[in-house]
């Protein structure tokens, strides 16, 4: 919880069943946030792979949350806060300035 890692898997198979718990743990940490895992746009909600965090103000963007999987529940909340979650479609037209939010 303090952002240090304290288990690190020897092999293959373990390391990866370890990252995916922590993927699934932040996924779950989002949706305790907003309420909901969809589009803030569309609404799109179909498949959570499709779905991204979008920081609102890219100056205050420490890191890209796939990152913080190591990181405290603390510091990811706290990135977490500064995004809204959009679709792939939306989030490339809000990049493309063909969409604000």
């Amino acid at each position: 919880v303090d952002g240090k890692q304290r288990h690190k898997p020897k092999c293959k198979d373990c390391y990866l069943d370890f990252a995916k718990s922590r993927r699934e743990h932040i996924q779950n940490l989002v949706k305790e946030t907003f309420g909901s895992y969809s589009c803030k746009v569309c609404g799109y909600d179909r498949c959570s792979r499709a779905l991204h965090l979008h920081h609102l103000d890219p100056k205050e963007k420490e890191m890209s949350l796939s990152d913080m999987w190591s990181k405290s529940d603390e510091k990811i909340l706290d990135e977490i806060n500064k995004c809204v979650i959009l679709c792939a479609n939306c989030h490339a037209e809000v990049h493309d300035g063909m969409l604000e939010i």
